[in-house]
């Protein structure tokens, strides 16, 4: 694992621009847990995401569900919960509560959502969302999973979306605080990145995403949001950015899938992805998020190009549905 990359650098310039030297220069003085928290904190930032590109979201869609616009929520509840009534779901590391929204939005099978992040700018995001939205079985706030005190087997449904992978020790977690929590035949529903600790992304991985970069997007689609740089090449992170911007990410990402199978019964399991597309896309997938022809006929082709590698190589993203036995 490098201690610097070129990405490092190309990253530390995208992010001044975006949020001035003096938030980045704070960021040193933070201890670990400052700098995840501070990480999630920014619910108003304007960054480019590969996932908010609605493409992206459909193929998402079309992997885990089978149809472009049934969401994972509305798959899960029509699958394993039609009938059901009064259920209670948990999840932590919410963020502003997109994917609890949508499970509240079925108020005849959850009686109440709880939602906890470590972020109160994103609770309070999810909240006024949740006021606006006129929703009354679905509450957010601060915490922390590590230090609530969740009664035994009080909960029917347990989901982690993209925030299990930011958990030390996924293993106790699971076995310690998350299986207690759930009651006999609950269900812990996982939407997460499983790859490589820290995002060290593999070699001939690298080569496809430069090739692609190189080949395939013109310098227009490159440039990087809220940047006057073209995206060049991708090396992936160092190690000493992934500990200076958020300790948490990936820490123990490779050992996800091994404990969930290892503690729960899987009903299902889908790859999703983000091999090729996660990388690439990185800071410049607003160029592809709108209607421009030429925009989605190379994100097509990206499509196919990340299909093929899946052939011979394990997801990056994993969807899955785990039920607690007694």
């Amino acid at each position: 694992m490098a201690l610097i990359t070129h990405d490092d650098f190309a990253e530390l310039l995208t992010r001044i621009r975006q949020r001035g030297l003096t938030h980045m220069l704070a960021r040193l003085r933070l201890t670990h847990a400052g700098r995840t928290r501070s990480t999630f904190n920014q619910a108003e930032l304007q960054t480019s995401n590969w996932w908010n590109i609605p493409a992206v979201r459909k193929r998402w869609n079309k992997m885990i569900t089978g149809s472009e616009t049934l969401e994972f929520e509305d798959y899960v509840v029509e699958k394993y919960l039609a009938g059901s009534k009064n259920l209670t779901l948990l999840s932590p590391g919410c963020g502003s509560g997109g994917h609890e929204r949508r499970f509240a939005r079925h108020p005849q099978v959850f009686d109440h959502i709880t939602g906890i992040d470590l972020s109160p700018n994103l609770i309070r995001e999810a909240t006024a969302l949740t006021k606006k939205e006129g929703l009354e079985n679905v509450s957010f706030l601060v915490a922390d999973i590590h230090s609530m005190d969740i009664p035994p087997a009080c909960m029917d449904v347990i989901l982690f979306n993209q925030a299990l992978h930011h958990f030390r020790n996924v293993r106790n977690l699971l076995e310690n605080q998350i299986w207690p929590a759930l009651k006999p035949g609950g269900l812990l529903i996982v939407h997460e990145y499983v790859g490589p600790a820290r995002l060290q992304w593999e070699a001939d991985e690298l080569a496809i995403i430069n090739r692609l970069l190189r080949e395939e997007i013109p310098d227009k689609f490159r440039m990087r949001a809220g940047s006057r740089t073209v995206k060049q090449r991708v090396t992936g992170p160092g190690l000493l950015r992934m500990l200076l911007s958020d300790p948490s990410e990936a820490v123990d990402s490779p050992h996800i899938l091994l404990a969930l199978e290892e503690l729960f019964e899987k009903k299902e399991g889908r790859p999703v992805g983000g091999n090729i597309l996660m990388p690439l896309l990185k800071d410049i997938a607003h160029h592809f998020a709108g209607p421009n022809a030429q925009a989605q006929t190379i994100l097509q082709h990206l499509f196919r190009e990340e299909d093929e590698f899946l052939k011979t190589h394990p997801s990056l993203i994993h969807f899955g549905v785990y039920q607690k036995l007694d």
